[in-house]
């Protein structure tokens, strides 16, 4: 079977990462995290370590030799005890991430080339490593090198091969030639494997990659047009080949699975993903005009971190990361009228068929999104009144007074312009229209009043959110009550009652508000209490009760049992940073849609889990004087050494800014002291004597981690220890003593005198 198209691209918001953020090189070969969390990336300038905040560099340094030994870093390994095993283009290298000891790693054999690439760790003892001069074994206990001996024909292996496993364990690498290498590192020799023991319907003789899947289905790729042969896709004994435009750029791919059953495939034009799910293929490559998508086509490595963050390494443009996940925020692309670009958001609303509707900035037009989440442009004009009212309030026209219709049709020239308005039936069967005024069949009343959002109470009647706080409004009067004390004169965006007779109400300036109607009492959220900022626009109510509210920074979840506010960003996925009123609503599977400035963000609540554990944390750095020391958990400095900076970290990459961090130093602190945004921390001048310094960490300010301890012991200068005043002691005591026997020696002398006088 011959698949040869590939599914739409999937929304993905690539954000580059480059030697402008500290990368220290822009061509990237090796991505690895180690299992502290922290992430290393090899490239032709060295050797970085990213926490989250900061790139460390491992450079070349000709002078020293606990530098690294080459300048470009293909492949990252970490051992068993915590130490990571590096090839260069210069020898082998292990480096400790405590103490920053770097050792290097040549072959006796001088004839060996030392360009080492790819490398895979048999055990705790064997590496194997791919060079020029063909495959190598590293016993990393005896520090020998020993070369793999090819047994027959001409099966050089590639130099930017890749090994890969299947699970009899045994250990492939593809050659120049349409052959594999079947490697027997316990008898020091590979033997050689034709393709066709794989695919019977092996054709092609250039090949470029070859990988094991979780189910031991093996991928091949190949060189003269990027042609994959695999299982996987059907999982069958049938091939299901891929085959993309010729080209020569597709030479050897990196083959990544990933945790979320995908699987990535790195190629010099472009990636590809297939997931198994799906059954599809998706592609994603460099596009001029599109600043997230794909920085490079030359893509070279993959890696999925602990927390879902995916990280592109490329050929020339540093990295790349995003998120894919089924609990990420996700956008529509939106049609602008007339085709143009317009994507700011003005209002929307579900309506009774199912689908969305909505307004742009710009009032005569109109979009519409299906239940498939596309969007296409929407004809104001073929909008009939029947269909209108029903859309709207699901009541048909028909069943309306003579005197109503009239009414509506008296108005159905405007009624177009609030399509995602308030349009209203009361339980008596009448019609209200709110604007600027509040129109009905039998009068109408201009309001002074701004109204953002109005709905029926308990009793029939309705209640306004309004530029003037929330008011009351009685449909038999036809007048508005006045307002709660507590939201008098507020300009409120937003109303949304909780179930039990009481309103949330989501304020312009003063943040989310909760009315207790029996009290009139009205109790305050604001950034304070974990908002991401006090202008807020809609609210709308999940099935756990929890309220997602759109800002004028991101998008926000309040939990309403803990209390407790989970903020989101531009790098959890969404296209919005300020929200819009009027722009937001719910479809029938329970879909979330909110609208901003740039565009559409949707997502499924009930996927997305706001209930973070807190990050375990890691020690990054400990510096006195500026000056690395190596990691440990207990520090014994000099009387001297007492400026110091402590920097921690909990991994989570795309969060860091969110991460709050509460620490103490006993003995210097007396409380708590809080920063978000940075890890680190400097003491200076710090007095002699013994400190523990306890940091901890939280995505809300209220469920914290377990504290990270580091203890720290500052020695006592000499004139100020225990010995030193017992010396001091013990010679005062010694010259009093001495003054004592010298007088009375004196007095003795002259009693000697007075007595030979007498006598």
């Amino acid at each position: 079977m011959a698949v040869n198209e590939i599914a739409a691209q999937t929304a993905i918001q690539f954000t580059p990462v480059t030697t402008k953020d500290g990368l220290s090189g822009n061509v990237v070969y090796s991505l690895f995290q180690d299992s502290k969390g922290f992430l290393w990336i090899g490239t032709h300038r060295g050797l970085n370590r990213y926490d989250g905040y900061h790139f460390r560099h491992y450079l070349y340094d000709p002078t020293d030799s606990n530098s690294i030994s080459s300048t470009h870093v293909h492949c990252i390994k970490e051992h068993a005890k915590g130490l990571l095993w590096l090839t260069t283009f210069n020898g082998l290298n292990s480096l400790n991430p405590a103490t920053g000891e770097v050792k290097r790693f040549f072959p006796k054999d001088k004839s060996l080339s030392t360009d080492f690439k790819d490398m895979m760790l048999v055990d705790d003892s064997l590496l194997l490593m791919v060079s020029p001069s063909g495959i190598l074994v590293f016993n990393t206990h005896n520090k020998q090198f020993n070369l793999i001996n090819i047994a027959e024909g001409d099966n050089r292996v590639h130099e930017y091969a890749k090994f890969t496993k299947n699970k009899k364990e045994e250990i492939y690498i593809q050659t120049f030639t349409e052959n594999f290498l079947l490697i027997d590192y316990k008898n020091n020799k590979a033997t050689s494997v034709p393709a066709e023991d794989f695919k019977k319907d092996f054709s092609d003789k250039h090949i470029s990659g070859l990988y094991f899947d979780r189910d031991d289905f093996p991928w091949i790729s190949f060189l003269s047009s990027f042609k994959l042969l695999m299982n996987a896709p059907s999982k069958s004994t049938n091939s299901t080949t891929l085959v993309l435009q010729q080209s020569g750029n597709y030479k050897v791919p990196f083959f990544y699975e990933d945790k979320n059953n995908k699987i990535w495939i790195c190629s010099f034009e472009g990636l590809l993903m297939y997931d198994y799910r799906l059954k599809q293929f998706s592609r994603f490559q460099y596009e001029p005009a599109n600043p997230a998508s794909l920085s490079n086509n030359y893509v070279t490595n993959i890696l999925c971190d602990k927390n879902n963050v995916y990280w592109v390494a490329t050929f020339g443009s540093g990295l790349c990361r995003f998120q894919l996940s089924e609990n990420s925020f996700k956008h529509i692309n939106l049609p602008g009228a007339n085709g143009s670009a317009n994507n700011m958001v003005a209002g929307i609303r579900t309506i009774k068929s199912g689908s969305i509707t909505g307004r742009f900035a710009n009032r005569n037009s109109y979009f519409s999104i299906n239940e498939a989440h596309e969007a296409s442009v929407l004809d104001a004009a073929t909008i009939t009144l029947p269909s209108l009212l029903y859309e709207i309030t699901g009541e048909q026209l028909k069943n309306f007074s003579k005197k109503e219709q009239h009414f509506l049709e008296v108005r159905s020239k405007y009624l177009c312009c609030i399509y995602n308005s308030n349009l209203l039936v009361d339980k008596n069967r009448k019609t209200w229209i709110i604007e600027d005024s509040i129109y009905t069949s039998d009068t109408s009343i201009f309001t002074e009043k701004r109204i953002e959002k109005i709905i029926a109470d308990e009793e029939g009647n309705f209640i306004a959110a309004t530029d003037k706080g929330v008011l009351p409004f009685n449909i038999k009067s036809m007048q508005f009550k006045k307002s709660s004390i507590g939201l008098a004169d507020k300009y409120c965006k937003d109303i949304l009652p909780d179930g039990n007779g009481n309103y949330w109400v989501a304020t312009a300036n003063d943040g989310l508000a909760f009315w207790n109607t029996v009290t009139d009492n009205v109790q305050f959220y604001t950034i304070k209490d974990g908002l991401p900022d006090n202008s807020l626009y809609m609210i709308l109510s999940d099935k756990k009760g929890r309220l997602w509210i759109s800002t004028n920074n991101g998008l926000s979840c309040f939990d309403t049992t803990g209390k407790i506010f989970t903020n989101f960003t531009l790098a959890d996925g969404l296209v919005n940073t300020e929200y819009n009123t009027q722009s937001a609503c719910i479809d029938r599977k329970g879909y979330m849609y909110f609208g901003g400035m740039n565009g559409l963000d949707y997502f499924n609540p009930d996927s997305i889990d706001t209930k973070k554990q807190p990050p375990s944390l890691q020690l990054s750095s400990f510096k006195v004087f500026d000056k690395i020391k190596q990691l440990q958990t207990s520090y014994l400095l000099a009387t001297g050494e007492n400026n110091i900076t402590i920097e921690f970290t909990g991994n989570d990459f795309l969060s860091a800014p969110k991460i709050s961090y509460r620490y103490k130093l006993s003995g210097a602190d007396n409380d708590w002291l809080t920063l978000q945004g940075t890890n680190s921390v400097t003491y200076n001048k710090l007095p002699h004597g013994y400190y523990q310094f306890a940091v901890q960490s939280s995505y809300d300010n209220k469920k914290w981690s377990s504290p990270l301890l580091i203890n720290i012991t500052i020695a006592t200068p000499w004139y100020k220890t225990w010995w030193f005043y017992s010396l001091i002691v013990l010679t005062i005591t010694s010259v009093v003593y001495l003054l004592f026997r010298y007088r009375l020696q004196q007095k003795l002398k002259v009693l000697q005198i007075r007595n030979r006088l007498h006598r």
